[in-house]
This record gives structure tokens, sequence and C-alpha cells, in this order.
């Protein structure tokens, strides 16, 4: 999926680390006026990684286990 941002929330994005929250903002904004675009918990248990998540994000499976990182 691609998403094309305006102009405007292009300039939201890199004017974002100007106050304290700034990025937090701007990205609420893109998922209110682009809810399709970003990843849900469903969506995201329906995704194979290539590294584990490290997080305990919901995922469906993953190449590449965390200790396998550490050794690469």
């Amino acid at each position: 999926m691609s998403i094309l941002l305006t102009q405007e929330q292009r300039e939201v994005f890199l004017n974002s680390n100007e106050c304290v929250g700034g990025l937090e903002r701007a990205i609420r904004e893109l998922q209110g006026a682009n809810p399709g675009a970003f990843h849900t918990d469903a969506t995201l248990a329906q995704r194979i990684f290539f590294d584990q998540p490290l997080h305990g994000e919901p995922h469906h499976g993953f190449v590449r286990s965390m200790s396998q990182q550490k050794a690469a």
C-alpha cells in the first residue's frame, strides 16, 4: 500500500520535532485522515516478519528469532 501525503501533511511531519509530542500528534492526525494505511492488531496478526517482534506485537510468524538476531 502506498499513501501520498499532501504538502500540508509533509510539513507537519517535517516540523513535528519542534514541540514535545509533535510526532505523536502528527501520526494521530495522519491516522485519522488515512486509517486504512496503518496496521491494526488484526492485520499485524496476519503478517510474517523477517525478525521476531521484540515487544510482543501480534504476528503470524517470523523467519529469524531474537537469539539468531543477537548472533548475527
